[in-house]
This record gives C-alpha cells, sequence and structure tokens, in this order.
C-alpha cells in the first residue's frame, strides 16, 4: 500500500499560473488590511479556476473545518463530493488527517501556505499542489479558508490502483 506525504513549500514556489492567479487575488483583495474576508472575495473573479477552489469553514471548540464549497474539478479528481462534510470525513484516513493539519499550518501562520500533497506507491510518486489562504469576517479570527487545489484524476487513479493491489495481496489496513 501507498502512503500520503504532505510538504509546506516558500510561497517563491507558486509555479503554477493558476495557484499564483489565486494567490495575487488573495493579496489584491486584502489590501492594506492583514486579512480579507469573505465579502471580500467573489466567484465571478475566479471564474478561471473556479472548478478548483474550496471554501472551508472554520470552527473553533472543537476545531474543524467542513466545506462549504468543494469544486467541481476536484470532486471529479477525487471521485467524491465534499460540500458540506467535515475535513475528518475525507478518504483514506491518513490524506483526512494530512490536509487536517495542513488547514491548521494556514490558521496558525494566519497567511497563506502552499502545500505539496504526495502518493508513493511501489517506488512512484504522485503529487498535486494547493494554495490555502484564511480569511476573516473581523479582520482577526479566521474563520473560512480559500483554497485552490490543482490535482487530477490520474493523482486519485494510482491511489485507487495501489488499494485495489494492497487489497488483492491482503496488505490492507
Amino acid at each position: 500500500m501507498g502512503t500520503f506525504v504532505g510538504e509546506s513549500l516558500p510561497l517563491t514556489e507558486l509555479r503554477n499560473p493558476v495557484l499564483r492567479r489565486a494567490y495575487e487575488y488573495w493579496c489584491l483583495r486584502k489590501g492594506d488590511r492583514p486579512l480579507p474576508s469573505r465579502k471580500d472575495i467573489s466567484p465571478e473573479d475566479m471564474k478561471t479556476y473556479l472548478s478548483n477552489v474550496m471554501l472551508i469553514d472554520v470552527s473553533y471548540e472543537p476545531l474543524d473545518f467542513v466545506y462549504r464549497v468543494f469544486g467541481s474539478g476536484i470532486a471529479q479528481a477525487h471521485g467524491k463530493e465534499y460540500t458540506g462534510k467535515s475535513v475528518r470525513e475525507l478518504e483514506p484516513p491518513e490524506f483526512s488527517n494530512l490536509v487536517w493539519h495542513q488547514y491548521l499550518e494556514v490558521v496558525r501562520e494566519r497567511k497563506p501556505c502552499l502545500h505539496g500533497i504526495c502518493f508513493q506507491a511501489e517506488g512512484k510518486y504522485h503529487k498535486y499542489h494547493r494554495l490555502t489562504s484564511p480569511l476573516s469576517s473581523d479582520g482577526s479570527t479566521i474563520d473560512k479558508l480559500l483554497a485552490v487545489s490543482i490535482e487530477d484524476g490520474k493523482f486519485w487513479a494510482t491511489f485507487s490502483e495501489a488499494s485495489h493491489h494492497a487489497e488483492r495481496r491482503g496488505t490492507l489496513g
């Protein structure tokens, strides 16, 4: 069976044009403030990459991240829709835990974070990138995250294939 590994990357690694546009948009919308609010963000401004957008509600006590919007392109790549669901419901659990900690990093750092997510199976690595940026209604408390993910079905097909092989070998779980 394969494993999921995540890495935090410096924003200087924002090479993908979609992720770069998303970062520039977040910076433009925040202006001189520490954080933009959800009201500052317009879906019309993100038309070219809207299918890759996730809007995540941040709740406290207990801390959780719930998908308010789960872009159709991401849902298609995953093969599953997660709108209205907690990040804790992502599958498999190892992936869910990794993403939860990456979202927590954004809340703690209070700034956009670029993450690489890697799935390693049988000596091969498959990777996608996500930019996650904090939003705040009151200018202080982070209550939403705006994430743009660049992934494709190949990443998830590789995971499914590795899971299928592990099941057949009796090594799953």
